[in-house]
């Protein structure tokens, strides 16, 4: 699972882990940029319970030591460019929201935002984790539900195989 979902990260600017609540997707996450913090800059993680933006743009502007946005009226918008202004990296930067609670459609704006009008920073990729909920296209999820059954269907596959 960690080397599937790093395919997915590698090869897309925009990826959705999901699956149901206590399926993983955290201890997944984790074994993850355990494996491959190495191959980013900086790894930037930011749990939403409230409102997206400003969810993300409280953590991000703490855990990167940012300057001071607090006080900027669209302190998500000046972060981000702030980040784009300021990528002088050979390697990328991940972006990791967890979705835990947030308005449905904030969430589905700021995936939009993201897949359809590049809107992360120059150099940023961004891994949303949320629950049984998919944001968008088919080809951005990584369904841990899905990657079980089909695990274990080859699994199962493997074994009639070596049985006979």
């Amino acid at each position: 699972a960690v080397a599937a979902l790093n395919e997915q990260i590698k090869n897309n600017q925009f990826v959705n882990l999901n699956g149901i609540g206590g399926s993983g997707k955290t201890s997944l996450m984790s074994l993850w940029v355990n494996k491959h913090k190495d191959d980013y800059n900086q790894i930037a993680y930011a749990v939403v319970n409230n409102s997206v933006k400003d969810d993300i743009a409280t953590q991000l502007n703490k855990t990167l030591k940012l300057p001071d946005f607090e006080k900027i009226l669209d302190k998500y918008a000046a972060i981000m460019d702030y980040l784009s202004e300021n990528y002088d990296s050979e390697k990328p930067n991940l972006m990791i929201v967890d979705i835990n609670k947030a308005p449905e459609n904030e969430v589905k704006d700021f995936v939009k935002e993201i897949v359809n009008e590049d809107g992360l920073p120059l150099g940023w990729k961004c891994l949303v984790i949320s629950r049984e909920r998919k944001y968008g296209d088919k080809n951005f999820l990584f369904n841990l539900n899905d990657y079980e059954k089909e695990n274990a269907k080859l699994m199962d596959a493997y074994e009639k195989e070596m049985n006979n």
